[in-house]
């Protein structure tokens, strides 16, 4: 079981808002007219004020007096926002900035690689390969290469990278079931990595998204119980994160920080995340065979990762902002995930178990194993072992 964060989701929510308002601060400074308010309902208002009158001398008056109307308070106390409005908000936040700054993460969604399947009298195993967080389908084209051998034929799943687990499952659902309907004696092999798999369960664990198509799901370094390292978008790069933090280059983890944590897929990886506490309350999918697959060549030794602890630690006495980042660094370091032995660099090795999956095998690779280290020994042994495994 992953470990949580000791201070709970409201830290989470409040290190999202604030990091939004940091974010949109830079981004306004750079040009970029984006704007997003946060605030708790309240009474109807103009569009726009009108102009304040000029002083004016009173005339006195020969109606009756009247009772003097109460007096209201100049600033009311607005009501607190509950942890599910602001995350409302936020996700809203962020989909405005996509909108007006980033653009769509991908031209299109679904399926691709059209040309792979052949029909309904395609000799071949299906595989869809799902990518994972800050990552897109073209991380999957060397594991499809090396997957399209005899008997196996491969296509990607595409969907924006960084919204909501919820909303990317739909969309899988929706291109597994128009499968279905096509071809309604094929069966699916699903091959996932990282965030893929949050995805993927979803899928198959929600009675009402679940296609019943894919009667095999494996998984590669897949964050079931979260990972305290999500708010790094780049920090999911092991070697540059490695990097950076031995410099101790605050610049760049600030930076970073305040970049990944006002995402939606972030705020899903964390472990202390709704969807995460969600989907591991749930039961497997006892028509599915599962096979998960974890990393354990993480940057840092165990005496490493105690000197990041502490040198985060340091970083506590500064501004508010750089607090809550070095206690998620100081998370991060004791959760296992950066540890050789015991994680990927991003995800440990205890938050890839899952209940009730037997089939589990732990390997020296690193979380970017797909994109990068299919070409070494380790890469090739995932290669063999997953091969091995895939129902033809």
């Amino acid at each position: 079981m992953g470990r949580t964060h000791a201070r709970g989701g409201w830290r989470a929510g409040w290190f999202c808002l604030a990091s939004w308002c940091c974010l949109t601060g830079w981004i306004a400074g750079a040009g970029a007219n984006v704007a997003v308010a946060v605030q708790p309902p309240a009474a109807e208002s103009p569009a726009s004020e009108p102009p304040t009158p000029a002083p004016q001398t009173a005339v006195p008056s020969t109606a009756a007096p009247e009772a003097a109307p109460p007096q209201l308070e100049a600033s009311p106390t607005p009501e607190p926002l509950d942890a599910q409005s602001a995350g409302a908000a936020i996700r809203d936040a962020v989909g405005l900035l996509r909108q007006r700054v980033i653009g769509p993460s991908h031209e299109r969604v679904g399926l691709i690689d059209d040309d792979q399947w052949q029909g309904a009298q395609d000799p071949h195993r299906w595989v869809v390969l799902v990518h994972g967080f800050a990552s897109g389908p073209d991380a999957m084209q060397a594991l499809k290469d090396r997957l399209d051998q005899p008997g196996i034929r491969c296509r990607r799943f595409a969907y924006p990278n960084d919204g909501p687990v919820s909303e990317s499952s739909q969309l899988l659902s929706r291109s597994l079931r128009a499968l279905r309907q096509r071809f309604p004696e094929r069966r699916l092999t699903v091959i996932s990595h990282s965030m893929g798999s949050l995805v993927t369960r979803n899928v198959l664990e929600s009675p009402e998204l679940d296609p019943g198509n894919v009667d095999q799901f494996i998984m590669i370094a897949p964050p079931n119980h979260g990972s305290h390292l999500a708010q790094f978008p780049i920090g999911l790069d092991v070697e540059e994160f490695a990097r950076q933090l031995q410099r101790e280059n605050l610049q760049w983890i600030v930076r970073n920080a305040l970049e990944g944590a006002i995402g939606s897929a972030q705020v899903d990886l964390r472990p202390e995340s709704e969807i995460v506490r969600e989907l591991n309350g749930r039961p497997r999918n006892p028509a599915v065979r599962y096979t998960i697959f974890a990393g354990t060549a993480g940057p840092f030794t165990r005496q490493e990762a105690a000197a990041i602890a502490e040198m985060a630690q340091r970083w506590t006495e500064g501004n508010r902002v750089m607090a809550i980042i070095a206690e998620q660094l100081i998370a991060a370091a004791a959760s296992n995930e950066v540890i050789e032995g015991r994680g990927d660099g991003c995800v440990s090795v205890e938050s890839a178990t899952l209940a009730g999956v037997t089939d589990f095998v732990s390997l020296p690779f690193r979380h970017h194993v797909i994109s990068r280290q299919l070409d070494s020994v380790v890469g090739q042994q995932l290669i063999q072992e997953i091969v091995s495994r895939i129902v033809l």
